[in-house]
């Protein structure tokens, strides 16, 4: 494997939010014309703290390196903002200006104007200063800038006004492992998972985290998790391939190896190097897997 520089897995990071249309999934969120008036709800009260942070064991294999990338959830349009602090000073028209403010930022960033997108969100906020979403969304902005600053700050003003949505959680985790804040990513991806436990990326983004940290084993039951709740997690089933290939399981390896390439991953020169796989390339079994795809495809 590559743990340590992030290879590319199916989806990317999670991005901005467009607050939905209807009720939200922890994906994109999208604008009506209008707004709700009970559309500014009270936050909820604060959750348990998450779990406490494993101690880190040594190491398997030194030259382990993670495949895929930390998975962000993507921009939230706006809708009907839920579990947000009242804010009794925003009136209902700068709220819903504030909203198209936001949707309006999106459009702008999918088209490359990352300048003119932070504009608007911050235009937004502005508008709404309890807009949760207008903040997670420019945090999205500065996070794919490279500024985890930045992108942690309005994460964190977020999580301060919606305590509630999961995936400021997950995201606020990737950016604190970018800066190497380990204990901080795994506490917000415990957190993230305890509001949504069939989060697969945050199950994909932890058993990264994990492998860097040398808990294989945590990482292991993390990419099954992740898998199982979304099969086409291609880049997962390639990790536990070279994790049980390290860990001497030459058979679970090399079925995994297979799912792989039968979900669609193609890098063969990277099977064919990767240190993670040396001892199933040993093993006869590899070279005609090797063959039947290099064949097939």
């Amino acid at each position: 494997m590559v743990f340590g520089k992030l290879k590319k897995m199916l989806g990317g990071e999670k991005e901005e939010k467009k607050v939905p249309l209807a009720s939200a999934s922890p994906k994109e969120k999208e604008s009506p014309d209008a707004l709700a008036s009970d559309s500014v709800l009270v936050q909820e009260k604060s959750l348990e703290k998450a779990e406490t942070i494993p101690t880190v064991s040594e190491p398997l294999h030194e030259a382990i390196v993670v495949k895929a990338e930390l998975s962000n959830k993507s921009e939230k349009f706006s809708s009907k903002e839920e579990n947000t602090k009242s804010q009794p000073k925003t009136s209902l028209e700068e709220i819903q200006k504030a909203m198209q403010s936001n949707n309006e930022a999106i459009a702008e960033k999918k088209n490359g104007r990352m300048a003119k997108a932070l504009e608007l969100y911050t235009n937004a906020i502005d508008l709404y200063p309890q807009y949760a979403i207008a903040y997670y969304n420019r945090a999205i902005v500065y996070f794919e800038s490279g500024d985890m600053e930045k992108a942690i700050s309005n994460y964190n003003k977020a999580i301060e006004i919606n305590e509630r949505d999961p995936d400021f959680y997950n995201n606020r985790a990737n950016a604190y492992s970018k800066k190497e804040k380990y204990d901080r990513a795994l506490s917000d991806y415990n957190r993230a998972i305890s509001l949504f436990p069939n989060y697969s990326e945050a199950y994909h983004n932890r058993a990264q985290l994990y492998c860097i940290m040398g808990q294989y084993d945590s990482a292991l039951k993390d990419f099954k998790r992740a898998i199982e709740l979304n099969p086409d997690l291609i880049m997962d089933y390639y990790n536990l391939a070279c994790i049980f290939s390290l860990q001497g399981e030459e058979g679970i390896a090399l079925g995994y190896l297979e799912k792989a390439l039968r979900k669609g991953y193609k890098n063969f020169e990277q099977i064919q190097k990767d240190p993670d796989l040396e001892k199933i390339r040993k093993n006869p079994t590899f070279q005609d897997i090797i063959e039947v795809f290099t064949i097939s495809h």
